[in-house]
């Protein structure tokens, strides 16, 4: 008899280990759909509104309005934002309620 050929299959290493791959596959199908990457990415663009918010604004800025009135009911509004908002209340009611340009006259 001939020499028999004894043959060892294994599979090729890709460097990757193998749970990782399975795990970007479970998570790869369902992001192909519409749906969840509009969740996905409202949820990443809302995460990444308010990180960015309290990392250029710091800890004591409210970060929307509800936090701004949660803080001024409790009376931890920064003074110098109360400042803003009265001098925004000042300038809406100057411009909207006192207005200083006359009507046209349109002849009727």
């Amino acid at each position: 008899m001939e020499d028999s050929k004894h043959v060892t299959m294994s599979s090729k290493p890709t460097g990757t280990a193998n749970w990782k791959i399975k795990l970007h596959e479970i998570l790869r199908y369902p992001m192909t759909r519409t749906g969840p990457a509009i969740v996905a990415s409202t949820l990443l663009y809302v995460v990444a509104y308010n990180v960015g918010v309290r990392w250029w604004k710091g800890d004591q800025h409210p970060v929307n309005r509800f936090m701004w009135r949660i803080q001024e009911q409790e009376g931890k509004l920064d003074p110098v934002l109360q400042a803003k908002k009265q001098a925004v209340l000042a300038y809406q009611e100057d411009r909207f309620y006192h207005p200083r340009d006359t009507v046209p006259d349109l002849g009727v």
